[in-house]
């Protein structure tokens, strides 16, 4: 049963870690509508190191929980939150292909994480 919690624990936490992941992706496009070398752009592109930097630091840690296919499979969920960033901070049209493909990532990432319990 402490296994099963901990197993569950680190998944929680590989997708908390995709979750960051993703909102650099919408620090980047918001930095990419502004002005080249503004303050602003500046900053922006200042906090995208960060959090990368942040993100391959705690990759490193996770990576010692899970074998680096299975990490690897379910990064896949990151165009998820992306799709759902691009609605929400963008205004941008999902098309049906776009959820087809997310849907089949998703169903890849079960398969291979379905045999890593």
């Amino acid at each position: 049963m402490k296994d099963k919690i901990e197993f569950y624990k680190n998944y929680f936490y590989l997708h908390c870690l995709f979750f960051l992941y993703s909102l650099i992706s919408v620090i980047a496009k918001t930095a990419a509508q502004l002005q080249m070398l503004s303050s602003k752009f500046i900053t922006l592109c200042f906090a995208a190191l960060i959090l990368l930097i942040i993100y391959a630091f705690f990759w490193q840690k996770i990576l010692k929980k899970f074998s680096l296919v299975v990490a690897i499979s379910n990064k896949g969920i990151v165009v998820f939150w992306i799709f759902l960033w691009s609605v929400i901070f963008f205004e941008e049209n999902i098309k049906f292909n776009n959820i087809l493909g997310a849907l089949i990532i998703i169903i890849g990432i079960t398969l291979v994480t379905k045999n890593d319990k």
